[in-house]
């Protein structure tokens, strides 16, 4: 299949969901394959304008784990580089918003979330196969909690974030 027109295709089932959600108020779309989906809102890395990505994720001590798979392609998906630029977003799980960091999964991290998340979502191994980059897994890490009413529960992000 043309890697474009495959890319176009994750394009498109990503902003569905999204809309599925928004539509719904969330009643649709927090679950794929019964495991969670995590919305990322992301600072775009040449506009600067907020985007909103839906992603399968993993829970991971305060946050949760997403690998920057981007359906298999061998492009990097936009939210990755994004984070990349500017590594604080906002994460919505179960309905609960809060401010996350973002950071590459530790090389002791790697493997064990990597796989943990093959378990998973088991869809995961096919993309691994087919691309030919290496798939980050991505930390997305509790800052403080944003929900009105809660008490505010801090993480350590790195020096300097």
């Amino acid at each position: 299949m043309n890697e474009r027109l495959y890319e176009r295709g994750i394009q498109v089932l990503s902003r569905s969901h999204l809309a599925v959600h928004r539509l719904t108020r969330g009643c649709f779309g927090d679950h794929w394959d019964g495991r969670d989906i995590a919305f990322v809102t992301t600072t775009g890395r040449r506009t600067g304008r907020p985007h909103t990505t839906p992603l399968a994720c993993i829970r991971h001590r305060d946050g949760v784990a997403v690998v920057a798979s981007n359906g298999g392609s061998d492009r990097p998906p936009d939210w990755w580089l994004n984070l990349q630029r500017q590594p604080l977003a906002e994460l919505e799980l179960a309905g609960n918003r809060q401010t996350v960091f973002a950071r590459i999964a530790h090389v002791a991290e790697q493997r064990p979330l990597s796989d943990s998340f093959g378990q998973a979502y088991p869809r995961f191994e096919r993309y691994r196969r087919r691309s030919r980059r290496f798939m980050p897994v991505v930390v997305l890490a509790a800052i403080m909690n944003t929900n009105a009413g809660a008490s505010p529960v801090w993480s350590s992000p790195p020096p300097g974030a």
